[in-house]
């Protein structure tokens, strides 16, 4: 039953932390004259996307009673919601000119360097979770190829 739960954990925590990323990943891809450091936050944001959308199709993660992943990935989720939630606090409301004022109340309140840490945030979590998946699919290969080995060489 703890497995299950867990498995529940990472999983719920993923999708919370896919939500946050894809809030960050709009609002900064509405800004269309950032410089190159938007454009490696950009990057890394879509890069942390596509990570936890694979562990999110990932059914193996369920089985796994792996507390490491759950927190690694509660970790995430707690980053990129307040990230998110600092990010829709700057954003405008209908009535006012949407993407020239978006952008200049966005340069007031992220410097260069919220920025590079929001991108360095992204990338950190990126990396940790891409590891996991890909210890997750080298564990699934190994265990299939056990099987397959198993059959081999039983007799017919």
């Amino acid at each position: 039953m703890e497995a299950i739960g867990a498995g529940a954990s990472v999983l719920a925590f993923v999708t919370l932390g896919l939500k946050s990323v894809k809030i960050i990943n709009e609002l900064v891809a509405s800004v269309k004259d950032g410089k190159v450091f938007l454009e490696q936050t950009r990057q890394d944001i879509q890069g942390l996307q596509a990570t936890l959308e694979k562990l999110r199709d990932c059914r193996a993660i369920v089985d796994r009673n792996d507390h490491q992943l759950a927190d690694k990935i509660k970790s995430c989720a707690e980053d990129m919601k307040g990230i998110a939630e600092k990010l829709q606090a700057l954003t405008i409301n209908g009535s006012e000119p949407a993407l020239g004022r978006q952008w200049k109340k966005v340069k007031i309140f992220l410097k260069e360097k919220d920025l590079e840490r929001i991108a360095t945030t992204a990338f950190k979590h990126t990396t940790a979770l891409t590891l996991y998946l890909q210890t997750i699919s080298r564990y699934l290969s190994l265990a299939v190829f056990t099987c397959l080995s198993a059959n081999d060489q039983s007799p017919q």
